[in-house]
């Protein structure tokens, strides 16, 4: 006696649930044979003209493809042929061909093989004498000429495949079966759903995405990356605070990316792939000359150093030039240039790791692209890991160290402790970090002599998707150096950021530059006010810090469309470092170095942001964004009390192959 697995709590005895489940199953399967036979009907043409009755009770017993049947299968369409053991004519040319519900359970295709083309000399139902189907029907003898019932010379591969198999010319000597050299490149029978796509089809297999082999019976991939990036902008710009400027620029960027690589790698990890991006960009800007720009951004191989474990977690090491990010949102380090980087992973995934060492290379001050011939003379290295579902399920945790020695126009040396998390938690989606940096300036331009370094940062972002409607909060802090000439930093300063947080560069003041008294307080793609040019100078840790609260909304409005807008407020965290900044940059009529009283509020700026997908995926996006910056009580005394109307509005355009 058992319970009803129906739940209604009835003993049962002696019942056979699996004979009744199979019992339905065999009269399903019996009334989809019959209405799939009765939905396709066979409508033959009489060689008089007349339309021909239903299929005489011998046409029961395998039938055999007529010589109009052949000229189908010879042109590759499956569907003309068969549809449920009987013969159909081919199709009139310019008209679409048959369906048959189950054309491949034909009695043909299940009777053996010998059986059908075995029987040399034999009477076959459906023969030219007595026939009523209207067909001439091959014999045994015919058949036996045919070694495949569909030649395999008309079996295409999918897809744009490059070079092609070289198959035998004669098959008589095989059989039912033959070689052939690739077996990447195996062909399949015409289907109107199977696509024999062009080299300019990325969505389908493509030997110029990877999908075969560059040679025949090779194991070489090459997979090709092109991006097309066109931005128009506008804006109005300060002009050191105490102007402004309007200013429209165009923007045409060309990225190019080939990896090789051996083997595929859907499964098995390459054991090696070469990767190399070239980059050009065409800049034409109000009231500045036509800028050309050309680098190699990437160059680099990664090799295999062995596979160590079942889930093929592998360790391997890349040298060249690549894009490395520190953390999850590229607080510290987030950028390209040359390095040689030995990484891994565990545990099916769930443990990753990494040791970097980078030689850095100067920057192209408008483009941004590496200059391979300008030595940075700056070292930096690091070791950091990263560790998924811990401590609960859903969290992903980073912890990191990293040195810097930049030796950049003066001596820094800094060390950076990095603890991060990011991950779901109880439906909220959350990113969190804290650094603390140590470290010696040899000597500091803004305290005018060494210092040591002790500075701090963190940064919090929560999420609550609700469907469509997904509400965000963040605060990142910087701490400031409240008293610049005690001999210590506080102000905390990256290697090199490039956040993707609080409205990334679509916000004002993390998109566009500021300066005033000759200070920079802000910079591109950068939150920190650190009172240097990002890319030119090395790190300096007497600077204000800062306070970044902000609130959004983000919209999915279709599987195309994303909108959101965003508000970003900002405060100096210590805005005695901007002091005395200006007064070592500046003097007054007498002078005298020039005393300012500054401040904390920096100002806050709206912004509106909307990304457009037409085909869903990533080739072909739209992005257009707006934002406008209202300044605050500090910057309006650095301003001079001038009251700068300043905004940003672009357009960008990408297509991705």
């Amino acid at each position: 006696m058992r319970t009803d697995p129906g739940g209604n709590g009835r003993s049962v005895v002696g019942r056979r649930p699996h004979f009744r489940r199979w019992t339905a199953a065999a009269l399903g399967v019996a009334a989809f044979l019959f209405a799939s036979r009765m939905a396709s009907p066979l409508v033959a043409q009489q060689p008089g003209g007349g339309a021909a009755g239903p299929p005489s009770t011998a046409a029961i017993e395998p039938a055999v493809a007529t010589q109009s049947g052949l000229d189908a299968v010879d042109r590759g369409i499956w569907e003309n042929v068969f549809d449920g053991g009987r013969v159909m004519p081919p199709a009139p040319p310019g008209s679409a061909p048959p369906r048959p519900l189950l054309p491949f359970l034909s009695k043909i295709a299940a009777r053996n093989a010998d059986d059908v083309f075995g029987q040399s000399g034999a009477e076959y139902p459906g023969d030219d004498e007595g026939d009523s189907s209207g067909f001439d029907v091959a014999t045994a003898d015919e058949l036996d000429e045919i070694p495949f019932l569909i030649p395999p010379e008309h079996d295409m591969p999918l897809g744009f495949v490059g070079p092609q198999i070289r198959r035998p010319t004669d098959y008589s000597g095989f059989g039912d079966l033959f070689p052939v050299a690739d077996r990447w490149r195996l062909g399949f029978p015409y289907w109107y759903r199977y696509v024999y796509g062009s080299w300019c089809d990325p969505y389908h297999q493509n030997v110029l995405k990877g999908d075969y082999p560059l040679e025949i019976g090779g194991n070489r991939f090459l997979e090709i990356t092109a991006v097309a990036e066109t931005q128009v902008q506008t804006r109005n710009k300060s002009v050191n605070l105490t102007g402004t400027d309007q200013d429209y620029q165009f923007r045409q960027r060309f990225f190019l990316t080939t990896d090789y690589f051996v083997n595929e790698n859907t499964f098995h990890p390459s054991e090696w792939f070469v990767r190399m991006t070239h980059a050009l960009e065409y800049r034409s800007q109000t009231d500045q000359d036509e800028f050309v720009d050309y680098a190699f951004q990437e160059l680099f191989v990664d090799l295999q150093l062995a596979i160590v474990s079942e889930w093929y977690d592998t360790t391997d090491v890349r040298i060249g030039r690549q894009v490395f990010a520190n953390d999850f949102r590229g607080f510290l380090y987030n950028d390209v240039n040359n390095m040689v980087r030995l990484f891994g992973n565990r545990d099916a995934n769930r443990f990753q790791w990494n040791a970097i060492l980078i030689d850095a290379v100067q920057q192209d001050q408008v483009s941004q692209f590496l200059k391979t011939e300008e030595d940075r003379d700056q070292i930096i290295a690091g070791v950091n890991m990263f560790r998924q579902d811990w401590p609960v399920l859903g969290v992903f945790v980073h912890a990191g160290a990293y040195f810097n020695r930049d030796r950049f126009r003066q001596s820094v040396d800094s060390y950076f402790f990095e603890v991060a998390a990011e991950g779901v938690y109880r439906g909220f989606e959350f990113t969190a970090a804290f650094i603390q940096a140590l470290g010696r300036d040899e000597a500091n331009p803004i305290a005018q002599r060494a210092v040591d370094v002790n500075a701090q940062f963190a940064a919090l972002e929560i999420t609550r998707p609700m469907d469509w409607f997904i509400p965000r909060a963040s605060v990142l802090w910087a701490s400031g150096d409240d008293d610049p000439t005690d001999g210590t930093g506080r102000g905390f300063d990256a290697i090199f950021d490039n956040p993707f947080f609080a409205g990334a560069n679509f916000a004002y003041f993390n998109r566009e530059q500021l300066n005033s008294r000759g200070l920079r307080l802000s910079n591109f793609n950068s939150f920190l006010p650190n009172l240097r040019t990002k890319a030119f100078e090395p790190v300096n840790f007497v600077n204000p810090g800062i306070l970044v609260l902000t609130a959004g909304v983000d919209t999915v409005l279709s599987a195309r469309t994303v909108a959101f807008i965003n508000y970003n407020h900002y405060e100096f965290d210590s805005p005695e470092a901007v002091e005395q900044g200006v007064r070592v940059k500046n003097r007054d009529a007498a002078g005298n170095p020039l005393e300012l009283d500054v401040s904390r509020e920096i100002g806050s700026d709206i912004t509106l942001g909307v990304v457009y997908k037409p085909l869903i995926v990533d080739n072909v996006v739209l992005t257009v964004g707006a934002s406008r910056f209202f300044s605050g009580s500090g910057i309006e005394t650095l301003a001079a009390d001038n009251h700068p109307e300043l905004y940003v509005a672009f357009a960008a355009f990408a297509v991705v192959y």
